[in-house]
């Protein structure tokens, strides 16, 4: 794909568990648009990852288990509320740049698992995945109201062009 100009996307999602499966079908579905379809398995698994945090952090601010499903569907609906999760995926040709953003104003903390530990290893995994990685504060998330404020963790992939198809 020739790029005069980034392509992008922003997808909104409400913060339950069968997120992050759509998140990383219609990841799949868009680098598949953009002719960069052979980084799919790194990049799902990095949105997933990153996804995965959002949602958990939503669910534990509102003192759910979001992630096993034991949360009624309606509290998550109002993403006037701000109890929405962002995925904004940018593409300019050689780097494709994920970013999710939450309203939760915790900052991510790199995990260090046990070995029997079932979790704590996403962002390791987005770091290892990642050309660069990291978050920042944001008042507004990306295409959403200002007055919107929160953290987006973001990382960037290398697009090799010899594997394009």
């Amino acid at each position: 794909m020739n790029l005069r100009r980034p392509v992008q996307t922003c997808l909104t999602f409400t913060p339950v568990a069968s997120t992050v499966g759509w998140s990383r079908r219609l990841t799949a579905d868009r680098l598949t648009a953009w002719d960069i379809g052979h980084l799919a398995d790194e990049v799902t698994l990095i949105v997933s990852e990153l996804m995965t945090n959002a949602v958990k952090e939503i669910g534990r601010t509102n003192g759910h288990d979001v992630a096993s499903g034991q949360v009624p569907m309606t509290r998550y609906t109002a993403a006037t509320e701000g109890q929405c999760v962002r995925l904004h995926l940018t593409y300019d040709g050689e780097h494709l740049r994920i970013e999710v953003w939450d309203p939760i104003p915790t900052p991510p903390v790199m995990g260090t698992p046990a070995t029997d530990d079932e979790s704590g290893r996403g962002l390791p995994i987005v770091q290892l995945l990642s050309a660069d990685c990291g978050w920042f504060w944001c008042e507004t998330g990306p295409g959403l109201p200002s007055g919107s404020c929160g953290k987006v963790v973001w990382a960037t992939v290398r697009v090799d062009r010899s594997m394009q198809a």
